[in-house]
Order: structure tokens, then sequence, then C-alpha cells
């Protein structure tokens, strides 16, 4: 490690000299760390330019000229500046959270996930790391989103294409009953079984979140839900070769559940297989369990002993719990993302071990955080990551002013100022090590 001694030629920033040290390092700010301003301005360009157009390796220029674009929304410009700043540092962290987020306003969500995905493999802020994982998960439900719409969009051509048989899309039940207290079975019934279906790798089952989005997508009026053709018609935008639908009657303290398979395709399309149970609502999760089993032998899927045992765990018993736990997906489904974190938290307060419910709360609160950032705050978050290490040009353009600033120092020959100005100023051992590698003279 350096010993910063007085007289030495090597560059220190120390709060104490703030107000000098802002026109001495222009792009590179003095505090605790130094930082990369995130998003330079649009009326930067030029200069920007020209400073890339002169030195092509100059890392920290290639990535706010990138930004700057993606600032004044020239993303095509953007997305070229940044490529070509990875290409001189592959591992930096910036290029990649500034691709992420002139991809997310391009409506390229994987390619957005990706980089972000790349940056948090390099990141060292865990603030912004938190940010970026909450913004994973809202990329991911709009990516689940765009792909509706375009498939919905390409309605006409999938109607000539056979889905594959062995994928089952399951719409949410129809609540018949008077009493209001029980409709979020709804959902919750649809998503229980869609874990149920999914313990076997003979049937791909579509996320319950995907049947959702369809019928949000198409407006389908709840009678038309339970109707085969309305099915039949999902089952072809959604690829699956088989919609199980059905609905869900609460009467005096006995639920009835009547389902239906429909086969999608060419030659397949009609009334398929018709389910029905009923029983008290206390034993709701026995009839649930019968129902699963009686899907699989409609699906013509004879279970193993280890899948049907797999079939059989309950992840919660408790029906309160289950109820709350339907509110949570009815308000996820609506955007209401704080609500649902609400609804799962009451969930797992009803049944500790309830760990679908946890998983949803966490990815609710992931959602309600991410949603409530746009990209231009996310870009203004502060973050030691966003910076990069000056070229050989940027050290020469700044060095004189750089050595008059350490004239103010004592010159006390011999004497380790590494304390008093690192030290007492609020500067660590990390911090130390990183003004050092910014400030280095190059060979």
């Amino acid at each position: 490690m350096i010993r910063f001694h007085a007289g030495s030629r090597t560059a220190v920033c120390a709060l104490r000299y703030c107000a000098f040290a802002a026109t001495v390092f222009g792009v590179f700010g003095c505090s605790s760390t130094l930082h990369l301003p995130p998003a330079p301005s649009p009326a930067e360009i030029p200069s920007l330019e020209e400073r890339v157009a002169g030195d092509a390796t100059d890392l920290q220029a290639a990535v706010r000229l990138g930004a700057a674009y993606w600032n004044a929304n020239r993303l095509p410009e953007a997305e070229s500046a940044l490529i070509r700043a990875r290409t001189l540092d592959p591992g930096a962290p910036a290029p990649a959270f500034f691709l992420g987020l002139t991809y997310e306003e391009m409506g390229r969500y994987a390619d957005a996930r990706r980089e972000y995905t790349v940056y948090l493999e390099a990141a060292a802020s865990e603030a912004l790391r938190a940010a970026v994982r909450d913004r994973l998960v809202l990329l991911a439900r709009s990516e689940l989103e765009s792909a509706v719409r375009a498939a919905v969009a390409s309605e006409a051509e999938l109607a000539s294409t056979d889905p594959v048989p062995g994928t089952v899309g399951l719409f949410p039940f129809l609540y018949t009953g008077a009493d209001p207290v029980y409709q979020p079975l709804s959902r919750a019934l649809a998503e229980m079984l869609v874990t149920d279906l999914s313990q076997t790798d003979r049937l791909t089952v579509l996320e319950r979140l995907r049947v959702q989005l369809l019928l949000d997508e198409l407006a389908l009026a709840d009678e038309g839900m339970v109707e085969p053709g309305t099915a039949a018609r999902a089952g072809r935008i959604l690829g699956a070769g088989q919609i199980v639908q059905g609905r869900l009657d609460a009467i005096e303290e006995a639920l009835q559940v009547d389902a239906l398979v429909v086969p999608v395709g060419a030659d397949r399309e009609g009334v398929g297989a018709s389910l029905s149970d009923e029983d008290a609502l206390q034993r709701l999760f026995d009839l649930q369990l019968r129902l699963a089993l009686e899907l699989y032998a409609a699906l013509g899927i004879e279970l193993t002993p280890a899948e049907r045992e797999r079939v059989t765990r309950r992840p919660t018993e408790n029906l309160q719990a289950l109820l709350a736990f339907g509110e949570g997906l009815e308000a996820g489904d609506g955007g209401r993302f704080g609500a649902a974190e609400a609804h799962f938290a009451r969930a797992i307060e009803l049944d500790p071990q309830f760990d679908e419910a946890a998983e949803r709360r966490d990815e609710a609160r992931a959602l309600d955080q991410a949603s409530r950032t746009s990209t231009r705050n996310l870009a203004r978050l502060d973050d030691e990551d966003l910076m990069t290490t000056p070229s050989p040009a940027d050290f020469r353009r700044h060095e004189a002013s750089l050595v008059e600033m350490w004239r103010y120092l004592p010159n006390v020959p011999g004497r380790d100022l590494a304390p008093e100005v690192f030290g007492t100023e609020g500067f660590g051992i990390s911090a130390l090590g990183r003004v050092e590698f910014i400030f280095q003279r190059p060979p």
C-alpha cells in the first residue's frame, strides 16, 4: 500500500478540500467514495463525442457517452456506445447497468434482464444490487405480459398451429357462490392445482399468471370463461393442448367443484372429461387432492408412487391462510403489489409454514419496490460501481491541478498523512485503496 507523505506527488482527495476539488475533478467528484455521475446531461453529448473520437480507449468517456445518449432517449446510439465501452473492459459493471436501462426502455426485456444479471456479477454496492434484483422480478413479469400481447396479436397465425398435447393451462375457477368471503378460492385453487399437476415431467403446466394475463388481455367476461369455445381459443393462443376450467360454489359450509378438461387443436376440440366433487369446506384440501388425481387420470397420466407422494403434500391446511393467499394472488394480478404483499404476509401469520405464501410475499415486495422506481430514478442511485477508471489522458488533464491542491497540505518531511487525511475525514481502508487505484500515475 502506498504511504502518503508530505511533498509526495500522489494525488489525494479529502473532504475538507471538496470545494476546491470540485473544479479539479470535474466528472470524478469528491466524497467518501468517488463516483461517476450516472446520467450525464444530453448537453454533454458533443464534448463526450469529441473525447471518444480523440481517444478510443477512454472507458469513462465511452460509458458516459452511452449514458448521455440514454438520458436523451437516443436509445440505438446508447446501445452502440455502451457495447463499444464493454469491449474496453468486459468486466466493468457500468456498461452492463446502462445497457440494462437502455434495453428496458426499448421493451427488450429479456436483453435487459441479461445485462442486469451481468451487472450483478460484478457489482459491489449492495444498495443498487438490491434495486436491480427487484428490477429483475419486474422485468420477468413485463416479459410475460409482452409475450401474451404478442401471442394475441398473432392469433390468426396460431389458429392453424396445433398446440403440444402435453401442455396444460388452468383457468381460474369461476366462483358462483353468494358469499364473497370465498371468492379468493377462485385463484387459490387454480394455483394449487398448477402445483399439483407440475409434479411430473410428463406434463408441461403453464404458470397461472400467464393464463390470467391472457384472460385479462382478451377482456373475457366471467360468464364466458367456462365456455369450451373460449377455452379452445385461449388454448391455441397459449400453445396449450388442454385447458382445465371450471366453477366452484360454497353453499352452507359445503364446497362444490365442477371441472372440465377441454382438448385443443384440429380434430380434438369439443367437450372433454367432466369432473365434479363436493365436500365440507373444512375438508377443502381433501377435495383438492381428489380433484388433482382425477385430473391426472383425465389427462391420461398414471402417477408413479414418488409422483403421487409429491402430489399429496399440502402447502397449507389452513383455510383462512389459503383465502388470504387467494386475495394476494388477486391483488397481484391487478398490479396492486403492496396490497398483495400484505395479504401474503397475513397468510404467513395464519400459517408460518406456508412457504409458497412467503415466496409470493417476497416477489410482491420486489414488484412493489421496482414498479415505484422508474429507470430515471434507478439511474440516479448513488453507486460506486458506476465509476470507471480514468484514462492516461484524464490523468494528464487534471494532474497539474491535483499537484497544486497538494500544496495546501502541511509540508512536514517524513510525516504520514494517511491517518490525518483519511482517518479523520471518514475514509476507511477500502476507500483508501480505491483512491490509490484511481489516481495512481499511469505508466
